[in-house]
């Protein structure tokens, strides 16, 4: 039996050419629910659940991606992303939700030709999108507080495992060649990896 307190278990499942699906188990019974994600794109996808699974996070489209956030009210919103008129591509995708499923993590980008600037950012409820800077931002604390990445600007030249405090002050952390991934439930010990280590 598995050690969970409640009878429900919401599962995240990422389909390429259709929707982005909710999984519900309740004893041998399991349910699959559509997420309405914005689909008109061509395809849309989950990539993180609230602890109680009222709230997903994902991204759709092909050339444009746009992040959003599906609540069990039904709803999917729009997350935005950086804009820069001179773009000729922006978007945004979603990595990280915190527990209670208010606030996002993630990375919006634009391109101007062959230039991409990409940045990370956390979506709150009620602020909205707050870029915090140049990098991407994978995953988030339980509380939402805390944004991990990877960064490089004039601060931090090159690029950098990073920590973003919920006001948006970066923190550098470990070596210049590693990529913060996620963090556990309260921020204290965050997942790293190094793409030039065998």
């Amino acid at each position: 039996m598995l050690p969970f307190k409640t009878t429900w278990l919401r599962v995240v499942a990422s389909l390429c050419i259709s929707a982005a699906m909710l999984a519900r188990s309740v004893s041998a019974q399991t349910t699959i629910v559509g997420l309405d994600a914005m689909a008109k794109d061509h395809y849309a996808f989950a990539t993180a659940v609230s602890n109680g699974g009222s709230a997903v996070a994902g991204s759709t489209g092909v050339y444009s991606e746009k992040a959003w956030r599906w609540t069990s009210s039904g709803s999917t919103e729009d997350l935005g992303h950086v804009y820069d008129p001179s773009a000729n591509f922006f978007g945004a995708t979603a990595y990280g939700i915190s527990a209670d499923g208010s606030v996002v993590s993630g990375t919006t980008c634009s391109a101007v030709e062959i230039a991409t600037q990409c940045y990370a950012f956390r979506w709150t409820a009620s602020g909205g999108m707050q870029v915090l800077e140049y990098g991407f931002g994978w995953g988030i604390s339980g509380d939402g507080a805390l944004v991990v990445g990877f960064s490089g600007n004039s601060q931090f030249p090159g690029v950098g495992a990073c920590l973003w405090a919920s006001d948006g002050t970066p923190n550098l952390i470990g070596s210049p060649s590693m990529q913060a991934v996620a963090c556990s439930h309260d921020g204290g010990v965050v997942v790293m990896h190094s793409p030039g280590l065998q």
